[in-house]
């Protein structure tokens, strides 16, 4: 977990009740369900997420409506300031087709220093979603996440110097990048490997 998620996490109101909610949910889901409503309503940014997990999950079999339930809750955890919902939103969009929002929504989690939503960011100029592509713009983003410890924006900037786009002698950097990364990725996959420092 990053900083800034572990910070989420403990801004939570009433972090009993969603270990509980959560609980429940895999009990019985309507009633996590209404659980992790009541949360949200009363504020739960990590009860936004999960609900929005849990619909954009259920559209894959029932289609639109909770495909709009997942947006809105995602949308609801950007507003309170999430900076992982802008990642999760983002990559709905993505999926969605919708490529302004998700650039739109990228962008505001990389203002909030969101290293996954960086990362996508450049990804979307590195291969040209819904904006032109542009390798500055991608490398940028990608040092900046990598920087912030996001293990495939490190592995994606080593891509990026290895084809020369910067000069040959920055394939250098960009092999041993891509070699460190990949060495990180394995160490933090046995580590954790639900960990942020992975998502893509």
């Amino acid at each position: 977990m990053t900083k800034q998620s572990q910070d989420e996490w403990e801004q939570e109101p009433d972090l009993d009740g969603v270990r509980q909610a959560l609980n429940l949910l895999k009990e019985n889901s309507s009633e996590g369900e209404r659980k992790l409503i009541d949360l949200a309503k009363k504020g739960s940014i990590y009860c936004m997420i999960r609900l929005g997990h849990y619909y954009w999950n259920k559209s894959v079999g029932a289609g639109d409506d909770d495909i709009n339930r997942a947006e809105f809750w995602f949308s609801s955890a950007c507003e309170a300031g999430s900076g992982m919902a802008t990642f999760y939103l983002g990559r709905l969009y993505l999926k969605e087709g919708e490529y302004e929002k998700a650039h739109m929504t990228f962008e505001k989690g990389a203002n909030l220093g969101y290293a996954p939503s960086i990362f996508n960011l450049g990804r979307m100029y590195r291969d040209g979603i819904g904006v032109n592509k542009n390798f500055d713009v991608a490398h940028m983003h990608f040092e900046r996440a990598a920087n912030l410890g996001h293990i495939y924006a490190k592995r994606a900037l080593g891509r990026i110097l290895l084809s020369g786009e910067f000069g040959f002698f920055s394939r250098f950097g960009g092999a041993k990048l891509v070699l460190c990364a990949a060495i990180e990725a394995v160490r933090e996959l046995q580590r954790d490997h639900k960990s942020l420092r992975l998502q893509i």
